[in-house]
């Protein structure tokens, strides 16, 4: 969950997001995941320069606390540190951006694993089809823990040679990772001067580090988009390739992204697939979106090599607190002019007074209609029984009655002592709850308010036919005594 733009600090613009993924240990599965609160401190007051700075405070799920207490819980919580800055120079010849990021504990920080990396992406620009791309990647894992005991194993006595100390002594690695890569890009694209996306990016890489793939490579990537247009020129379909091959020393690695996108239906869809060597992944996902603010996707497989394949939902929700005010106080200014049930009868309403913008009388019995208090009342009235029929005749809908909430907070201890609880509860925490309440619409009391809301609706037209006459006869009036006036000169 994030709250975005909390505050503004010396023109920089503050968010904070809370996150909770977990799966917790049991007999047959390894604990895994990650939760805590991240600060963002986004800074945009440059011309050509961006930069991203994130301080999040979290726990892995593997890290168990020892017991239920909070300071147990605490000393198991981790700092990290994210910076991501982007530059363009020389106008857009040259784009340089930088990501690094350090995680490390805040208790006993030497005596426990420690993460920290970073790339450096260069791209010049020799002209509008053609570019040329280098990139340095680093990371490193430090774990210095280890693992002593001494054991003797003559369990029977029978066993000199077993009759001994054996010293039993593990220690973890550490871990390196780095990489290079050159190469140019072209925009076919453009050469084309096609509207659809066409790039190819060809590059030579070495890669290097503390695991057994020491390989230099070659390798190319293909980006192809198309588009399929209405009748109007419109994009009616988008379908998206992203095709890549590199031959490498040890290893090959072959991969394959498909996005399929429905702009007018909200509806998008993509697959994708990885060869790397004898290992291979996959993963398929499907989302639709609800609105201008929600989202639902669904998915299925795995995108690294050694983990099971899991299916995932998920539900996406944004707003802004403009947003919700403006749609709050535009629903309630609706219900008070009648709402839905008078669109139909205000447009006539409306049509009449167009008709009749020249005429000064007409102008008057508009004036008239809307300071009656009485009709406003009655207006209210039928918005009120509206939205009644609308809340009644959703009652089994599907989905009028999904609510999804949100939640940032800080639990001082786990709920229990079990592995799970330890594993998942206390620190910062974050949460989504999800509520379906389906009733059977009530039918009789539907009816009883269609039957109100068609006898406010003639008492609406019952009072403006009155305020009709009462005007015309106030206009009799002016007439004569008009006219005796012109008499008695």
């Amino acid at each position: 969950m994030t709250l975005g733009n909390v505050a503004k600090l010396w023109g920089n613009n503050i968010s904070v997001t809370g996150y909770q993924f977990a799966s917790p240990p049991n007999d047959q599965n390894a604990p895994w995941g990650d939760k805590g609160v991240s600060v963002q401190v986004e800074s945009l007051q440059g011309k050509n320069w961006v930069n991203y700075l994130n301080v999040d405070f979290h726990r892995f799920i593997q890290d168990i606390p020892p017991d239920t207490k909070m300071a147990s819980t605490a000393r198991q919580s981790r700092i990290m540190v994210f910076e991501d800055f982007a530059v363009l120079l020389f106008g857009d010849k040259l784009y340089v951006a930088f990501t690094g990021f350090a995680d490390v504990s805040t208790q006993d920080t030497r005596n426990k694993p420690q993460f920290y990396g970073g790339s450096l992406k260069t791209s010049l620009k020799f002209t509008e089809v053609m570019r040329l791309n280098a990139e340095q990647q680093r990371i490193v894992a430090k774990d210095p823990r280890f693992f002593l005991e001494t054991i003797n194993l003559d369990f029977t006595g029978l066993d000199p040679d077993l009759n001994q100390t054996f010293t039993i002594d593990s220690r973890a690695k550490d871990k390196s990772y780095t990489r290079t890569q050159i190469g140019p890009s072209f925009d076919v694209g453009r050469l084309m001067e096609s509207k659809d996306a066409f790039t190819v990016d060809m590059f030579w890489a070495k890669q290097e580090g503390t695991d057994d793939y020491n390989q230099q490579s070659l390798g190319v990537s293909v980006l192809k988009g198309f588009s399929i247009r209405d009748s109007q020129g419109k994009p009616w379909m988008t379908i998206t390739n992203r095709a890549g091959a590199e031959f490498g020393e040890k290893q090959n690695i072959y991969s394959d992204r498909v996005n399929v996108a429905l702009p007018n239906l909200g509806v998008a869809v993509s697959a994708e697939g990885r060869l790397i060597g004898d290992a291979k992944t996959y993963y398929l996902s499907a989302g639709k979106k609800l609105g201008d603010n929600s989202e639902i996707s669904v998915g299925y497989g795995t995108r690294y090599p050694g983990m099971p394949e899991r299916l995932t939902i998920a539900m996406n929700t944004s707003f802004t607190l403009g947003q919700l005010w403006r749609a709050v106080a535009q629903s309630t200014a609706e219900e008070l002019q009648g709402g839905n049930a008078l669109k139909g009868f205000d447009a006539k309403l409306d049509g009449f007074y167009g008709a009749n913008e020249d005429d000064a009388r007409v102008k008057d019995l508009k004036a008239a209609f809307q300071r009656d208090v009485a009709s406003r009342l009655v207006r209210q009235d039928i918005g009120r029984l509206a939205k009644d029929i609308r809340d009644l005749r959703a009652a089994g809908a599907f989905m009028d009655n999904t609510r999804v909430r949100g939640m940032v907070g800080f639990t001082t201890n786990p709920i229990g002592d079990g592995i799970a609880d330890r594993a998942v509860g206390g620190g910062f925490t974050a949460g989504t709850q999800t509520t379906l309440t389906l009733n059977k619409t009530q039918k009789a009391l539907l009816e009883q308010k269609v039957q109100s809301i068609y006898r406010e609706g003639l008492r609406l037209q019952s009072r403006m036919m009155d305020l009709t006459k009462e005007w015309q006869g106030v206009l009799v009036e002016v007439a004569e005594a008009q006219w005796e006036l012109k008499m008695a000169k």
